[in-house]
């Protein structure tokens, strides 16, 4: 029950949802300032959120030199798994909004 608690917590946050279904969108690993951006939020913000959903392994995290870049993470639990899916699935315009801005960005590290 603890668990579920945490999950759906996290869940309740727009942002951990926006930031969710960006990584999703994207397909590929996104760095921090890259979500700022395209988010329009303060990276502060950004990161507890990006924190709470490596906690209940949604996403995980890889250094490349001094940025963190996120993906999805594999998840073995099958609930856990069901409402990731129902998460990733989610339609609404603001997702449209947050991948254009995210395409229209940069970030200040280039994969090479």
């Amino acid at each position: 029950m603890k668990e579920a608690k945490e999950v759906f917590n996290v869940l309740s946050s727009e942002l951990s949802i926006r930031i969710l279904r960006l990584v999703v969108g994207r397909g590929e690993p996104v760095c921090v300032c890259e979500f700022a951006t395209a988010l329009e939020r303060p990276s502060y913000e950004i990161s507890k959120s990006l924190k709470q959903l490596r906690k209940i392994s949604f996403l995980c995290s890889k250094r490349r030199g001094k940025y963190n870049y996120y993906s999805v993470q594999k998840i073995n639990d099958a609930a856990k798994a069901v409402v990731f899916d129902v998460v990733a699935k989610l339609k609404d315009e603001i997702f449209k909004e947050d991948l254009n801005r995210f395409v229209k960005e940069v970030c200040s590290v280039k994969k090479r």
